[in-house]
C-alpha cells in the first residue's frame, strides 16, 4: 500500500472509529436487527475531505479495506449522480442519503474490526520500490518521485550500484572512477589522500540527504564504515 492511499484509509478508518462509537441506543438497536451500518452524508460532514481530494476517491479506498477484511461498500453512484436527486419522504435531506454501508452483527463487531484494521495499516512499513537510470543519474521511488544526481555523486552511486546489495565499495575504487588522481604522480600522498576520502564521504552524505524522506528513518540508502561503502536498499536498474 503506498504512503497516499495508506493516508486515505487511515482517515477513513478514524472516522468511523470515532463518529460511531457515540452513536444512540436506539441505532445500536437497528444495527443488530439489520446486519449492517448505514452511513449517510451526513454522517460524512466531519470527514476531512482534503485528504482523499476528490469524494469518489472513496471507491478505491473501499476496495482497498474490503482487502483488509472490512466488509465495506458505497451504497451511492458518485460518478452519475449528486445526493439531492434522491429527496423523498424517507430521506428529507441530504444528510439523510446513503453513502455507504458496513456489514456486521453489531457496532461493537464493526469497531472491533475497525480497530484492528486501523492498527494493521498504521503499523505497515511503507512500500518502497526503487529504481535508478544510470544513463541519467536519476532516482525513482515508487514510481512517482524522482531524485537527481549531478557530478560527483552520480559517479559515486554509478560504481557503488555496479557491485550491487551490502557489497562494500572502497574509497579510492570511487575516486579511481573520477580520476582525480593527480597528474604525473604514480600515488598519492598522504594529504591527497585525505583529501580524496572527505570528497567521497562529501558526495555519499548529500546522496543519503537527497532520499532521506523517502528511506525509514532509521537507515541510510548508502551505508559506511571505515570509508566503505555499500547499498542498504535493493535499486533496480531505470529505463
Amino acid at each position: 500500500m503506498d504512503e497516499k492511499t495508506k493516508e486515505k484509509s487511515l482517515e477513513l478508518l478514524k472516522f468511523i472509529e470515532y463518529h460511531y462509537s457515540h452513536l444512540t441506543n436506539d441505532y445500536l438497536s437497528k444495527v443488530k436487527k439489520d446486519g449492517f451500518l448505514e452511513i449517510t452524508f451526513g454522517d460524512i460532514k466531519n470527514l476531512d475531505f482534503s485528504v482523499f481530494g476528490d469524494i469518489k476517491n472513496l471507491y478505491i479506498i473501499s476496495e482497498v479495506l474490503c482487502k483488509e477484511g472490512l466488509n465495506i461498500s458505497i451504497e451511492f453512484d458518485l460518478v452519475n449522480y449528486i445526493p439531492e436527486a434522491f429527496i423523498d419522504k424517507n430521506h428529507p435531506s441530504v444528510d439523510d442519503v446513503v453513502l455507504m454501508s458496513i456489514q456486521g452483527n453489531s457496532i461493537d463487531e464493526i469497531l472491533l474490526n475497525v480497530g484492528s484494521i486501523l492498527n494493521k495499516i498504521k503499523n505497515q512499513k511503507p512500500r518502497l520500490n526503487i529504481s535508478y537510470n544510470i544513463n541519467i543519474g536519476q532516482f525513482m521511488f515508487n514510481n512517482e518521485e524522482t531524485v537527481e544526481l549531478e557530478g560527483k555523486q552520480k559517479d559515486a552511486f554509478d560504481c557503488i550500484f555496479d557491485k550491487g546489495l551490502y557489497d562494500k565499495v572502497s574509497w579510492d575504487e570511487i575516486n579511481e572512477k573520477w580520476a582525480d588522481t593527480a597528474v604525473g604522480s604514480e600515488e598519492y600522498n598522504n594529504l591527497e589522500i585525505d583529501v580524496s576520502k572527505r570528497s567521497v564521504r562529501g558526495a555519499i552524505k548529500e546522496i543519503n540527504k537527497k532520499v532521506e524522506k523517502y528511506i525509514l528513518p532509521e537507515k541510510e540508502l548508502i551505508g559506511s564504515k571505515d570509508n566503505e561503502y555499500w547499498l542498504q536498499y535493493q535499486v533496480d536498474k531505470g529505463r
